[in-house]
Parts: structure tokens; C-alpha cells; sequence
């Protein structure tokens, strides 16, 4: 759900590493969209320029995914990497496979604050006003650009 932030920004600064990975993100998106391929050899330049690296397809022996964060990294078994980061979790250092049972932890972390929700729900209304004023000022200036065009005829 996360990445629908990168995808439609609320009106919010993204900083930093936050934009890198939005750009990288959407990049590796619209390449497999477009491509069928998110590191295509036809578009090298978009997700090479990224620090992206080639994206290996998956097959029945080799299950790489691409690990985004300041770094792009592809990995290997994705199950054992969240089965892993469970049992750290709980402060078990077993690295055994996880079955289809597996429950992940309780959250420990805390969601954003109200605080930090009325912020963006005030940003979300500003945003939504801006709009409309936009859109209003566009249909005006094209009204008038229009009568102005019969006129001088």
C-alpha cells in the first residue's frame, strides 16, 4: 500500500531517498508495463541511469526479486527473507523455512500520528481547492479566448 504514495503523491514534499525511490520505482513499473521486461535491453538508459541493475527473470530455479530501497538490490527467496526478519523479530534467530501457517509479528511500530493525518488531510483539501480554482481559471480564460475570436472575425 506504500507505493501508492510514490505513485499519486498526496500534496507533500518527498525528499531525498524518498524521490530516488519513487523514480526508481515507477521506472521499473512502466518498463515492465510497456516491456514485459522492468530492465528491458531496449530501454537501457531508463533504469540504468537509476543505478538500477539488470532484473534476472524468475524461473522454477532461480527466484530473484528486487530488493528496492537506497539501493537496488536483486535477491534470491523471498519467503526465507520475510521468515527470517519474523523470527529476528521475535528474537529467535532460527532460519527455517516458513510454512503457509505462518503468522506474521504484531506491528511493534506505531502509524502516523493524528497529528500527521490532519496535516495531510489539510493538504489533501488545499490541493483539492487549487484544483478547482485551476479548473475554473481554464474554462474562463477558454470562454473568453473564444469570444474574443468571434469577436475579431
Amino acid at each position: 500500500m506504500d507505493e501508492l504514495l510514490y505513485l499519486f503523491p498526496m500534496p507533500s514534499q518527498l525528499e531525498g531517498q524518498q524521490r530516488i525511490v519513487m523514480d526508481r520505482m515507477t521506472t521499473l513499473w512502466t518498463n515492465f508495463v510497456k516491456y514485459g521486461d522492468p530492465t528491458p535491453d531496449e530501454d537501457k538508459t531508463s533504469w540504468q541511469s537509476l543505478g538500477i541493475p539488470k532484473w534476472e527473470p524468475l524461473t522454477v530455479l532461480n527466484h530473484t526479486y528486487m530488493l528496492i530501497e537506497a539501493e537496488c538490490t536483486p535477491m534470491q527467496e523471498y519467503p526465507e527473507r520475510w521468515h527470517i526478519v519474523l523470527e529476528e523479530s521475535k528474537g529467535n534467530q532460527t532460519t527455517t523455512v516458513a510454512t503457509e501457517n505462518t503468522l506474521p509479528p504484531e506491528s511493534t511500530t506505531r502509524g502516523p500520528s493524528q497529528e500527521d493525518f490532519e496535516q495531510l488531510e489539510q493538504e489533501r483539501k488545499a490541493f483539492m481547492i487549487s484544483m478547482i480554482v485551476f479548473i475554473v481559471c481554464t474554462v474562463i480564460l477558454g470562454i473568453g479566448c473564444t469570444v474574443l475570436f468571434f469577436k475579431s472575425r
